[in-house]
């Protein structure tokens, strides 16, 4: 049950629970101060839409295309980005850039273990009751082993 003395009447209109409202985003005056008001309304953020067709195109681009990509003006800074690292690792034979996208973009890949004890039978066996002759035999075989 709610204690009474915390209760409060609701907000009356036009009224606000934060006075100071929220934070001012800094973002669009910096870029405004140093690019210019005009460029800095240019520039806008990409959505999660665009950053995966970034991704989903850099995987398959052929190293003529990530090379174009990382020389020009006009490729956003994230694109050249991963073109330059996708090429790095290709000059260094190696794939991490590539399989971090693919999981990034496709999800990890599930990889299924079953273990299982000699001939296929299963590691623990169900619990059940011994009988007195399978315990004995069941020492004497460890006894033996050790």
């Amino acid at each position: 049950m709610p204690n009474p003395q915390n209760l409060r009447e609701p907000w009356k209109p036009g009224e606000s629970g934060n006075p100071k409202g929220r934070p001012k985003n800094r973002t669009a005056q910096t870029k405004a101060k140093l690019l210019g008001k005009k460029k800095a309304k240019e520039l806008y953020g990409m959505s999660q839409t665009e950053l995966r067709d970034w991704e989903e195109t850099l995987m398959v681009a052929t190293s003529n295309e990530l090379t174009l990509i990382c020389k020009a003006d006009e490729s956003p800074a994230y694109a050249k980005g991963i073109a330059f690292a996708i090429l790095g690792d290709m000059k260094n034979g190696k794939t991490t850039t590539l399989d971090k996208l693919r999981d990034r973009v496709y999800g990890k890949l599930e990889q299924k273990v079953e273990v299982t004890g000699k001939g296929g039978e299963p590691l623990v066996q169900q619990n059940r009751q011994l009988t007195r002759e399978e315990a004995q035999e069941f020492i004497r075989k460890l006894e033996e082993e050790t």
